[in-house]
């Protein structure tokens, strides 16, 4: 796993991997603060600086080192996504983000530029400089960054033919930018265009080779017309890129139980349930609890299903998957 000395280096870092490139997934805030259990966090009231344990989650966020080439220009920028995700109101005048070190860039071979809030160039090894931010983005023309971040908003609101042609905007500049040729399948398929997404997943597969998510969106593809064998072939190879993705063995499990292969299922939902707090602690371990008691109940065991619902229902007791799941039981 990569290491870091300065938080705001690994934050910038971050930004690129997980929200220019898709290479990671989308941290959603909304969903941390509805699974966190220590405190309750007012997003409102807290918002306009760093949230404590947001900021604490991202500083544990362990990111493999095969990402490290991945890197080659660092952009700190008032509205960059990873900012809005730990301090969502910031006001952009306050220095929480600054990059202090950047001993940190002997990590990344094909860096080439740290660009700083106001467009300057800093210096590796030297002391980033001071200069007024701004989350203004210039009217006449949205970057390459800002069209991902205008077509994956538009894309969460449903509007998938707004999103599609922010997308191409963003091609016409970068032709092989792997997140929009992802995004574009994503909004293809409840399109109906399945063929087309399966097209625009294979060319994000072709442009980055070491990513685990093409094999993993035409899997959920597949897995969506009932092309079970097809659907398990590619969730196998995205699992052999990195067998650390609990979605992954989440989808495979529900392919193998919509096979009638329910031990398979059970042994897939383990996998995603032990990899839950590992590099995913945000997503919805109660689904993959949940799932798996589906499948125990179909094997007879009903202990085991009622026990894994039981757990689910402790992180969420008004989950209504595993409400339902617990009927079956009864």
């Amino acid at each position: 796993m990569l290491t870091f000395k300065d938080i705001n280096f690994k934050l910038a870092v971050i930004q690129v991997l997980m929200y220019e490139k898709a290479l990671l997934p989308a941290f959603e805030l909304e969903q941390f603060v509805k699974t966190y259990k220590k405190r309750k966090i007012n997003i409102d009231k807290e918002g306009d600086e760093p949230i404590v344990e947001v900021l604490e989650y991202f500083k544990n966020y362990e990111i493999e080192e095969r990402f490290a080439n991945e890197i080659e220009i660092l952009t700190l920028d008032g509205g960059n996504e990873i900012y809005m995700a730990i301090a969502p109101f910031w006001s952009g005048e306050e220095d929480y983000f600054d990059i202090k070190n950047t001993e940190d860039t002997k990590q990344f071979p094909k860096l080439t530029k740290i660009l700083d809030w106001g467009g300057e160039e800093i210096d590796f090894g030297k002391k980033a400089k001071s200069a007024t931010k701004t989350k203004e983005v210039k009217p006449q023309e949205l970057s390459v960054d800002k069209l991902f971040a205008q077509a994956m908003d538009l894309a969460k609101a449903n509007r998938f033919s707004l999103a599609i042609e922010s997308y191409q905007k963003l091609l016409a500049k970068d032709p092989e930018h792997f997140g929009a040729l992802l995004g574009i399948g994503d909004c293809l398929l409840p399109m109906g265009e399945f063929k087309s997404a399966i097209q625009h997943y294979q060319q994000a597969k072709a442009v980055n080779k070491i990513s685990e998510l093409p094999d993993l969106h035409i899997g959920i593809a597949y897995m969506d017309e009932e092309e079970y064998d097809t659907a398990i072939a590619h969730f196998q190879e995205s699992i052999k890129i990195t067998k650390l993705n609990p979605s992954a063995w989440n989808y495979l499990g529900m392919c193998n139980f919509y096979k009638d292969d329910f031990s398979a299922a059970v042994e897939a939902y383990t996998k995603a349930i032990a990899l839950h707090n590992y590099r995913f602690p945000i997503l919805n371990k109660a689904l993959y609890l949940a799932n798996r008691a589906e499948a125990y109940i179909q094997l007879q065991d009903k202990a085991s299903a009622l026990e894994d619902v039981e757990t689910a229902l402790k992180i969420d007791s008004k989950y209504d998957w595993a409400l339902e799941v617990k009927k079956m039981i009864d």
